[in-house]
């Protein structure tokens, strides 16, 4: 499943999302480059909070959030977006 996700222009762009260890998250910006990922099985997927952090500038656009998952069962995913951390 790919989820749009509106970017504004920021310093920086951050994603928390709660999802089972069987869901991989790769996050993709507006040329379609991968900027991040977040995947099944790895130690960070054991996590309640799992998190995807692009520590670089990004200019307005639509990016996409690419979710997968291992098994066929239908996944929840709470997904929350941030930007300018400190």
């Amino acid at each position: 499943m790919n989820v749009s996700i509106p970017v504004e222009d920021a310093q920086n762009l951050g994603l928390t999302f709660v999802a089972a260890n069987t869901v991989s998250a790769t996050l993709i910006d507006h040329t379609g480059a991968v900027s991040g990922a977040n995947l099944s099985d790895s130690p960070e997927a054991g996590q309640i909070f799992r998190s995807i952090f692009v520590d670089r500038a990004t200019t307005k656009g639509s990016w996409i959030l690419r979710l997968e998952s291992k098994d066929r069962s239908d996944r929840e995913v709470i997904l929350s977006t941030w930007s300018n951390a400190g």
